[in-house]
C-alpha cells in the first residue's frame, strides 16, 4: 500500500524538480554565469590543490576538507534554489560561511590544522586567529575585520536552526490580481523573485569562496597568470554589479504579503 502510494508521488516530484530547474533558469540574470564561472574557477584550485600533491600535507589536506565541503553545499543550495525550495536552500549558509572562516584561519595559521584533528571546530577560535594575523598589519585592522565576521554570522546564524526566520523567511512570493501571495507548497515553488534573491547570494559567495581557496593554494596556481588575476578582480567588479541590483529587488519584496496561499502537491501554481 505505502509503495502505491509513495511512487506515484516520488516520480512526480522528480519531473516537477526537472520542471522547476528548466523554469528557474530562464528568470536568472548576470548571477547564473557569475556563480558558473567562480564554481568552475574553485573546481580548479581544489583540482590544482591535488595535482601538486598537496594532499600529503596537513594543513592542505585541512584546506581541501573544507572547500569541498562548502563546494558542495554552494552546489547543493543552489539546485534547492532551482527547484523551488529556498529555505532548504539558504539552510546551508551558515556552514559555507564557516568553512570559508576556517580556509582563511588556515591561511593565518597552518598549525590550525593539527587543533583540529584533535578538538571541536570552533569557529570562534578560527575568527581570533584571522584578527590576530591581521593585526600584524595596521593598527586595528584585525578587530575590524572580526567585528565584520560577527555582524555578517549573526545574518544566516538561524538558518542553520529550525526557527520561524528559517522555515518562512525564503517563501515563494508570486503576484496574482494585485496582490502578493507567500506560497507554501511541499516539494517547492518558482518564485522569480525570491529565486533571483537568493542565487545572487549564492553567486557571492561561490566568487568569495574562490577567493579564499585560491589564496590557500598560491603555490598550487600561477597566480601571475592572467586567468587567476583576471577573476579576482572579475569577482570584485560583479560582486559591486549584484549588490546593487540586489538592493534594488529587496525594495520590492517589503510590499507586504496579502495572505498565504498553502498549495497541494500535485498543485501547479
Amino acid at each position: 500500500m505505502s509503495e502505491q502510494v509513495g511512487r506515484p508521488w516520488y516520480e512526480r516530484q522528480r519531473e516537477r524538480d526537472a520542471e522547476s530547474r528548466t523554469r528557474s533558469e530562464s528568470l536568472l540574470g548576470p548571477e547564473k554565469d557569475m556563480f558558473a564561472e567562480f564554481m568552475g574557477l574553485t573546481a580548479g584550485c581544489l583540482d590544482a590543490g591535488f595535482w601538486v600533491g598537496k594532499v600529503d600535507d596537513l594543513c592542505s589536506r585541512r584546506k581541501i576538507e573544507f572547500g569541498n565541503h562548502a563546494f558542495n553545499l554552494l552546489w547543493s543550495a543552489w539546485d534547492e534554489a532551482l527547484c523551488g525550495r529556498y529555505d532548504a536552500s539558504r539552510g546551508h549558509s551558515r556552514s559555507i560561511d564557516e568553512c570559508r572562516d576556517f580556509l582563511m584561519a588556515l591561511i593565518a595559521d597552518p598549525n590550525l590544522a593539527e587543533r583540529l584533528g584533535d578538538e571541536t571546530k570552533d569557529i570562534h577560535l578560527a575568527r581570533r586567529k584571522i584578527r590576530d594575523a591581521l593585526d600584524q598589519y595596521p593598527a586595528g585592522k584585525g578587530k575590524a575585520f572580526f567585528e565584520q565576521l560577527k555582524n555578517a554570522s549573526h545574518d544566516v546564524q538561524a538558518l542553520s536552526h529550525v526557527c520561524h526566520e528559517a522555515t518562512s523567511g525564503a517563501l515563494s512570493v508570486i503576484e496574482k490580481d494585485g496582490e502578493t501571495f507567500g506560497v507554501v507548497r511541499p516539494g517547492g515553488a518558482v518564485s522569480g523573485l525570491t529565486l533571483r534573491l537568493q542565487a545572487i547570494a549564492l553567486a557571492s559567495d561561490a566568487a568569495m569562496l574562490f577567493g579564499v581557496l585560491s589564496a590557500g593554494f598560491l603555490d598550487a596556481l600561477d597566480v601571475e597568470d592572467d586567468l587567476w588575476r583576471g577573476a579576482i578582480l572579475r569577482a570584485d567588479q560583479l560582486g559591486r554589479q549584484l549588490a546593487v541590483e540586489m538592493d534594488a529587488m529587496r525594495v520590492g519584496t517589503k510590499v507586504p504579503i496579502s495572505r498565504l496561499y498553502f498549495a497541494r502537491t500535485d498543485e501547479d501554481v
